[in-house]
C-alpha cells in the first residue's frame, strides 16, 4: 500500500533527512521510509515551530481505533462537528452504541514531524487490524488530507 501526501500549493519538494527529525518521529521514519514516498511539504507557513500534534479516536468500550489525524488547536474536534452533518453518519454510529474520545499519540511535532507522524501511525493501526473509517469503501473522507 501507497501513500503520498496531497500539497495544496505547487512547492518544490524533496527527501526527507531523518537527522533533522525528533527521535521518535524518526524511528518510524526508518522504520517505513522503503514503505512510503515522503516528501518535504512546504514549511514557509509554519517554518520550525513545534505546534503540530497526531491524534486518534477510538470507542470507549473496546478502545477500537477509527480515526488517525494531525493537527494544530482543536483539530481533533471536527469527529464532534462532523456527527452534526451527514457525512459524520459513522461517527455518531459508534458514539451512540459504544461511546468515543480520543487522544494525543504525539504532540509538539513541526508540521514535516506530524506529516510523517501521522502516516506511519495510519499504518501502524491498520496493520494492527483496525479499521479507520476515513478509508471507509476506499475512498478517503472529506477530512482526510492523505
Amino acid at each position: 500500500m501507497q501513500f503520498g501526501f496531497q500539497l495544496n500549493k505547487n512547492y518544490e519538494v524533496g527527501p526527507v533527512n531523518p537527522g533533522d527529525l525528533r527521535e521518535d518521529v524518526r524511528k518510524l521514519y526508518v522504520k517505513y521510509r522503503d514503505k512510503f514516498v515522503f516528501k518535504v511539504p512546504d514549511e514557509n507557513d509554519y517554518g520550525n515551530e513545534r505546534r503540530f500534534y497526531v491524534y486518534e479516536w477510538f470507542t470507549k468500550d473496546e478502545e477500537k481505533i477509527f480515526y488517525v489525524g494531525k493537527g494544530t488547536g482543536k483539530r481533533y474536534n471536527h469527529i464532534l462537528s462532523d456527527m452534526k452533518r451527514s457525512r459524520g453518519i459513522y461517527y455518531k454510529e459508534l458514539q451512540d452504541n459504544f461511546g468515543i474520545d480520543y487522544r494525543i499519540v504525539a504532540k509538539e511535532l513541526t508540521n514535516l514531524e506530524a506529516e510523517i507522524y501521522e502516516i506511519c501511525w495510519i499504518h501502524e493501526r491498520t496493520s494492527q487490524g483496525e479499521v479507520l473509517i476515513q478509508f471507509v469503501d476506499g475512498v478517503c473522507q472529506e477530512s482526510c488530507r492523505i
